[in-house]
């Protein structure tokens, strides 16, 4: 999408919701058509000295566009200004930081489902040659189930499948466990062997499914959502997993 100056932009930008910012720069929501318009900060800062600007080519937000991915969400257009770069298009991925979610509230058993349907993401990536990076705190989760955003900086590799997909899917399995236990039950898991063999080196599928079984068997009742483990939850503030919401 080209604009012919920044007031021109700027104007654009005001018929849009602003939802949010982060490390590189501000979100807005278009409504009418389900996009995401992500503005860099450097486009808001006219004072910042040329040295520290980022001139952002073209490439970068454009090499993954015909990539179709139900996990991943990748920008679709970028947003220029004359010949500058000064953000991009991608689509609207709802729900909420993973890292936000109380987890008693999830239904384990749609969890696990998405969790499936998550790993054949992450197995779909690795086939397409993409090298994902650490999703901890870029993993969203709604009624459409995983959504990973801030996906600008992977990159195409000459990397084996087997040790791609390895790696691409450890990031993911490491944020929905630490997701599931971290802060909460760590003495739980701690306590049992195979648990904590489990939490650091398993399977996020196959860990969940001991883990659920663990706390029904201790309980003496199926547990279904984690708010049902309540007794034998040990809190815990540590710096594992930084949870943005108060438990």
């Amino acid at each position: 999408m080209l604009f012919k100056s920044k007031k021109s932009l700027f104007n654009y930008l005001l018929k849009l919701i602003r939802i949010g910012s982060g490390s590189q720069g501000v979100c807005y929501l278009d409504k009418a058509n389900g996009k995401i318009y992500k503005i860099f900060h450097d486009f808001y800062d006219d004072d910042l000295e040329e040295e520290f600007k980022v001139n952002y080519t073209k490439e970068e937000f454009t090499k993954f566009s015909k990539i179709s991915n139900d996990t991943y969400v990748f920008p679709e257009e970028i947003i220029m200004v004359g010949f500058k770069v000064c953000g991009y298009i991608t689509k609207y991925a709802r729900g909420l930081d993973l890292c936000g979610i109380n987890p008693f509230t999830i239904n384990l058993d749609t969890f696990t489902s998405d969790i499936i349907n998550a790993h054949q993401g992450v197995k779909q990536l690795s086939q397409d040659q993409i090298m994902s990076y650490d999703v901890l705190y870029n993993i969203l989760y709604g009624v459409n189930g995983f959504k990973i955003i801030d996906t600008t900086d992977y990159s195409f590799t000459d990397l084996d499948y087997q040790a791609l997909h390895k790696q691409n899917k450890e990031y993911f399995d490491r944020a929905v466990k630490l997701f599931l236990v971290s802060n909460l039950f760590n003495s739980f898991v701690n306590t049992q062997k195979d648990l904590k063999e489990m939490y650091k080196d398993a399977d996020s599928l196959e860990f969940l499914k001991l883990f659920r079984q663990r706390l029904s068997e201790q309980l003496g009742n199926e547990v279904l959502y984690l708010r049902d483990a309540k007794d034998l939850v040990k809190y815990t503030k540590n710096t594992d997993y930084i949870r943005t919401l108060t438990l």
